[in-house]
C-alpha cells in the first residue's frame, strides 16, 4: 500500500462508506481499521471514562496513547458516547441512521440490553450492516461466556498443534492471533453484505466467532496413532481431502506416494465421495516438504 493522501482518497474502492466502531481492543475494530485503510470514513465510539482499553496496551507514546492504540486506531475519528444512559442511546440511534457498517464486539446480548440490539438499528436503517464478534457466536449454549483469542486458540485446536513432546499446548506464536483472523473473517463478511445491499437493498448482520476462525484455519489438522516398534506414536499431521469423483490419476497416484520415505494414512472415503490423504513425518524427523508437522506423546 502506498500512502494516501487527502486528495485522492475518494479514488479508494470504499470511500463514501460510513462505518460505525463501538467495538473495544483488536477483533472488531481491526475490521474496522481495514475498512478505513480502504476509504471508508470510520467513526470510533468510546467510554467518556477512559475510552478503549487498548489506549493504554503496550508502549506509552509522548502524546500518552501507546503505540499499539496509534496503530490499530488509525485512519479513525473518535466520540464519547454512554450507552448505558438514555441521552448516549438517543445519540447513537442518530448516528447509525446514518452509517453503511457497524463493528460491535460486546457480550452477546449487551447491545439488546441498552435497547440496541439488530432488530432495533436494522427497524432505524434497513440497510445498516451489522459485524458482530464474540467467542462463541451469538446462539449456542456457549454464546453468553466472555471470548478471548487465547482460549479461542484452545478451543479452535491450534494451541494443541504448537508445543514441545510431552508438553501442555501453548500460545501460537501471538495472543492475539484469534483477533486477527476473527477481523479479517468479519470484514470479508460485511463486505459481502455491501454486495448483496447493492443488489437488494437490505443489510444484514455477520455473527463471527473467535473459536471458529481459528478452527477454520487449522480444520485440515487430523490425528493418528501409528505404531512404531515397540511403542504408540500419536502423530498431528496436515490432511487434505480431494474429490474422489473429480480426482485424475496422477493425483490419486501423487497422494498415494507422498513421502515416500516417510508414512502416508488414508483416511475413509466421507459421504460426499471425497477421500482424505493425511501426510506425517518419521518418527526421527526426515525432511518436510509438505507442511506437515509431528507431536509424540
Amino acid at each position: 500500500m502506498t500512502n494516501t493522501t487527502a486528495t485522492d482518497a475518494s479514488k479508494l474502492p470504499l470511500a463514501g462508506i460510513r462505518v460505525m466502531d463501538v467495538a473495544t481492543v483488536i477483533a472488531a475494530p481491526y475490521c474496522a481499521t481495514v475498512l478505513g485503510e480502504f476509504g471508508a470514513d470510520v467513526l470510533k465510539v468510546e467510554h467518556p471514562v477512559g475510552g478503549d482499553a487498548l489506549r493504554r496496551f503496550g508502549t506509552p507514546s509522548k502524546r500518552g496513547d501507546t503505540l499499539t492504540w496509534m496503530s490499530e486506531a488509525r485512519n479513525k475519528r473518535s466520540v464519547t458516547l454512554d450507552l448505558r444512559r438514555p441521552e448516549g442511546v438517543e445519540v447513537f440511534k442518530q448516528l447509525i441512521a446514518k452509517t453503511d457498517v457497524l463493528c460491535e464486539n460486546f457480550r452477546t446480548g449487551t447491545l439488546e440490553k441498552w435497547g440496541l440490539g439488530w432488530d432495533v438499528l436494522h427497524e432505524i436503517n434497513p440497510g445498516l450492516i451489522m459485524l458482530r464478534v464474540t467467542g462463541y457466536g451469538q446462539t449456542g449454549p456457549y454464546k453468553n461466556r466472555p471470548g478471548f483469542a487465547r482460549v479461542a486458540h484452545a478451543v479452535g485446536g491450534i494451541a494443541y498443534l504448537a508445543g514441545m513432546p510431552k508438553g501442555t499446548p501453548v500460545t501460537p506464536g501471538s495472543t492475539t492471533l484469534g483477533d486477527y483472523m476473527t477481523g479479517l473473517y468479519g470484514c470479508l463478511g460485511v463486505l459481502m453484505a455491501l454486495r448483496h445491499r447493492e443488489r437488494t437493498g437490505e443489510g444484514q448482520y455477520v455473527d463471527a466467532a473467535l473459536y471458529e476462525s481459528v478452527f477454520r484455519a487449522r480444520i485440515g489438522a487430523g490425528v493418528c496413532d501409528v505404531r512404531h516398534r515397540t511403542r504408540t506414536i500419536r502423530l498431528v499431521a496436515q490432511r487434505f481431502c480431494l474429490p474422489a469423483r473429480t480426482l485424475c490419476d496422477e493425483r490419486r497416484q501423487m497422494g498415494r506416494d507422498l513421502l515416500r520415505n516417510g508414512q502416508a494414512v488414508r483416511a475413509p472415503r466421507k459421504r460426499d465421495g471425497s477421500t482424505g490423504v493425511g501426510v506425517v513425518e518419521h518418527v526421527r524427523r526426515t525432511k518436510n516438504t509438505t507442511g506437515s508437522s509431528a507431536r509424540c506423546e
